[in-house]
């Protein structure tokens, strides 16, 4: 009998589920083929969902935490590592220590968002979350969307430079040397292979971007989330792992991907999960 497939929503997902829900259209099929896999909780999905309540009014506060309730199922929760543990793991065998912060509890960051009846409350600093020995927990949201807003402007601003002074090509040698230069291991014949291998979904999604560089209409600030979406693609490296979308324009950018199969849409998740 196959092990039941490992899946995580990216946050257009559940973006659309929300709205769904709001509409009055969601029915109970999602939730059943959930109950179907080992789902997981990405943490890129948490911060980017939270970090998008910052824009929001605060008369519409709960109305805008729906899309954190699609991603936080009922019962057991399991949440995915961190890249910078879970690379090394799958790619090589290794255990990268992490030390745990409450800052970066992901668990917590949710179940604060669920518990509070506004923003004020959430923010304040008293949320009984569960916590022993502690006041209180807190989520300051501008901090938050400011940090993701810091990284994603700066992968945009990035690209716009190279844009201004010429690019070199982004073969898949270079690219996967990077990827290991950051995870401070040697490049070989061996670990280039594996790493394009593994990670070959994030490589197609980088290359495509790379190619936008050329041209002039494509603005990437206004695209500046798509180094999240290489990021969750990299938990692909693991290959009992699914990743469920609605973004489109994602789902083009892998399809010559070798892991293409793993990037689904909502009819393609029910098409693999054994009934």
């Amino acid at each position: 009998m196959s092990p039941r497939p490992k899946l995580f929503f990216d946050t257009s997902l559940c973006i659309d589920i929300a709205r769904e829900r709001a509409s009055g259209r969601e029915t109970g099929s999602l939730r059943s083929i959930c109950s179907r896999c080992r789902d997981f909780i990405s943490p890129l999905t948490v911060y980017e969902l939270v970090a998008g309540l910052a824009s929001g009014t605060d008369a519409h506060f709960k109305q805008n935490r729906e899309a954190i309730k699609a991603v936080y199922p009922v019962g057991h929760k399991r949440f995915l590592p961190s890249l910078r543990v879970l690379l090394p793991k799958q790619l090589f065998g290794e255990r990268a220590k992490v030390a745990h912060s409450f800052d970066l509890d992901f668990d917590l960051w949710v179940r604060a968002v669920l518990k509070a009846r506004n923003r004020q409350e959430l923010e304040s600093g008293r949320m009984k979350v569960g916590l022993k020995g502690r006041k209180g927990f807190g989520l300051i949201l501008d901090e938050i969307d400011k940090q993701m807003r810091y990284i994603e402007d700066g992968f945009a601003g990035l690209l716009t430079s190279f844009r201004k002074t010429g690019a070199p090509s982004l073969t898949p040698e270079i690219w996967a040397k990077l990827i290991l230069d950051s995870m401070g291991k040697q490049s070989s014949s061996e670990s280039i292979s594996l790493v394009l291998e593994r990670l070959n979904a994030a490589y197609h999604l980088d290359a495509r971007l790379w190619e936008f560089i050329e041209g002039s209409n494509y603005n990437f600030a206004k695209h500046r989330s798509e180094l999240v979406d290489a990021n969750q693609l990299s938990y692909l490296c693991d290959p009992e792992m699914y990743m469920a979308t609605s973004d489109l324009r994602l789902k083009k950018a892998v399809a010559g991907s070798t892991q293409s199969a793993r990037v689904l849409n909502y009819n393609e998740l029910k098409e693999i999960v054994p009934t």
